[in-house]
């Protein structure tokens, strides 16, 4: 399953492109300030460079496309051009349910037909057993760790 992140991206870009800028100026990501917006596109500043234009009527005309998908539930400019993003808890609702059809859970499978060495710290049985940050670090995590790999979440 794609990132949300690119998919917003590849939603942004399109309304850049239907400018007349370049699609890469629609990167979004994850908000600097969440009690802003769940996403941020700040390509409308590079954009007003590149087109010697005020960035914030670009992000004006970016938003004004952004607002017609139905994936956003807000579309605000903000400060000289900042494009803040909130998502539709309906389109969240259908990814969940996407990535719960999958077997991976939508997990990304970069590691398949990979090598991964696990060091599993064992207890000293030369001594009592205790529990301390350190045992549970050498031993806890190495299986958490594996136990994901076996169930196929990586």
């Amino acid at each position: 399953m794609t990132p949300l992140t690119a998919e917003l991206s590849a939603i942004a870009g399109r309304a850049f492109a239907t400018e007349g800028f370049d699609s890469t100026l629609g990167a979004v990501q994850v908000s600097d300030r969440g009690d802003l917006a769940q996403f941020q596109c700040n390509g409308a500043l590079a954009a007003g460079k590149l087109a010697k234009s005020p960035p914030r009527a670009i992000a004006d005309r970016i938003a004004a496309r952004l607002r017609g998908e139905e994936v956003f539930a807000k579309v605000e400019v903000a400060g000289p051009g900042f494009l803040n993003l909130d998502v539709t808890d309906d389109a969240l609702a259908r990814r969940v349910a996407a990535m719960t059809a999958e077997v991976g859970l939508g997990a990304p499978e970069t590691g398949r037909n990979k090598t991964l060495v696990i060091d599993f710290g064992g207890p000293n049985v030369a001594k009592p057993m205790h529990v301390a940050i350190c045992a549970l670090r050498s031993s806890a995590i190495p299986c958490s760790v594996f136990s994901a790999l076996m169930a196929g979440a990586c």
